[in-house]
This record gives C-alpha cells, sequence and structure tokens, in this order.
C-alpha cells in the first residue's frame, strides 16, 4: 500500500508535514482509522490510497480496492469526517440544519424564499438551491454548501441574469403558436454554463406528450424530445 499525496515531487515532504500535522490536530482523520472502516464495508486488498482535493477543495482519500473474484473498486472518503462519499446518506447526515442556513442567506439577500431544495451528487458535496424573491421584484437564485451555510463562490452570479430573460408567458404563447396542445409544466433551468433556459412540457393534441427547451435569453429554441 502507498499514500500518494497529489502534489509536485518536490512539494510532497512538505505536504506529508501539513498532513501529518493535520492529524496530530485532529483536523484529518487518522488514515489506519479510514482504512478500518471502508474495508469492513468493501472487504479486499488495498491497492494504494491517494489524498486529493476534490472540486470544492475538500481533502479526500481516493482508496483502490482489489476485491475478490479480481474485480477492482476505487472509494472516496472525506478526509475530515471519515464518510464515504459515495453514500449519500452519510453525506447528508452531516449538513447544517436548513432554517440555519436560510437566516443566514437572508440576511444578505433580503426577501421570501420561493423554493429550497437540497442536492448532493455522488462524489460532490451537498448543496441546497435557494430561490429569493426580494422586494425589488428581482429574484435571486444561490447555491450554498449544506455543510458550512456559506453561499458557494459565484453563484450568485446567475441571479444577475435573471433580468434579461424572457418572461415566460410571452415563451408560452411561442410555444402554443408552433406546438398546438396544452402546458402541463413550466420551468426555468440553468445548463452547466449557468446560461437560463425554459423547460417546458406540452400534451400535443394527437396525445403525445413532448418537453421543449427554449433559451430563456434569446428566445430560441434549444431542442424538443419525447416526454414519455
Amino acid at each position: 500500500m502507498m499514500l500518494l499525496l497529489a502534489a509536485p515531487p518536490a512539494a510532497v515532504a512538505v505536504e506529508q508535514d501539513v498532513v501529518r500535522r493535520a492529524v496530530e490536530a485532529g483536523q484529518l482523520m487518522p488514515l489506519n482509522d479510514i482504512l478500518v472502516r471502508v474495508q469492513a464495508r468493501y472487504p479486499g486488498k488495498v491497492l494504494d490510497v491517494e489524498l486529493d482535493r476534490d472540486p470544492a477543495g475538500r481533502r479526500i482519500y481516493e482508496i483502490k480496492i482489489l476485491q475478490e473474484g479480481g474485480r477492482r473498486k476505487e472509494v472516496h472518503v472525506d478526509a475530515v469526517t471519515g464518510f464515504m462519499l459515495d453514500d449519500r446518506a452519510a453525506e447528508i447526515a452531516v449538513v447544517m440544519p436548513l432554517p440555519q442556513v436560510l437566516r443566514t442567506v437572508l440576511e444578505r439577500y433580503p426577501g421570501h424564499v420561493l423554493d429550497v431544495e437540497l442536492d448532493q451528487n455522488p462524489g460532490e458535496p451537498a448543496v441546497y438551491e435557494v430561490r429569493i424573491a426580494q422586494a425589488s421584484g428581482r429574484q435571486v437564485e444561490l447555491l450554498v454548501d449544506a455543510r458550512s451555510g456559506q453561499i458557494v463562490p459565484g453563484s450568485d452570479l446567475r441571479s444577475g441574469t435573471l433580468r434579461w430573460v424572457k418572461p415566460l408567458p410571452d415563451v408560452l404563447d411561442w410555444i402554443l403558436s408552433v406546438y398546438r396542445g396544452v402546458i402541463l409544466e413550466a420551468e426555468l433551468e440553468f445548463d452547466s454554463n449557468d446560461g437560463p433556459y425554459y423547460e417546458v412540457e406540452v400534451l400535443l393534441a394527437d396525445g403525445r406528450r413532448i418537453e421543449v427547451h427554449v433559451d430563456a435569453l434569446s428566445g430560441e429554441l434549444l431542442r424538443q424530445e419525447s416526454a414519455e
């Protein structure tokens, strides 16, 4: 077994010293304790261990295990809490209480919370998605780290684009002029580049359901697909 550090060779010694001190200070869990937990759930031979950082800057152990039958398993573990990040329940279990999160957010963005959702993808930190309507009529959409309660840097930038989106009734009028039917559902979404688009489900006259995506800024049709 090897403990590999995700750092340039010249910095490995320094990084190892930082890790040792962090473990001694209780800021990181000892690797042996983590391996006991992991192997209790995933029996096998540990091939190597790498201490790295995820996109959010959180320290994680990447542990590769050779299991019975020759199958290889890679497990990601939070180096601070010891929770396996593939275990959604464990990740969710350590989130900050929602009332506390919302009070913090509303101090910075006063208004009324329209909706909030806890979201967590495997291997990624859990986040609260929060949408707020302010007295000015502006709507703010934020991502909040569910464990720290801190607003994810840059996530409030998408709010500035909302003032430029086309009104939903106008978009729906256009959709109904092209697709004769009944609107079942309409929602404002954001793509991976934080570009806003409307996702609209339409029941056509022939009984088919389609999902239409429309660019919320330009009003252009992005795509149409079956909703069944």
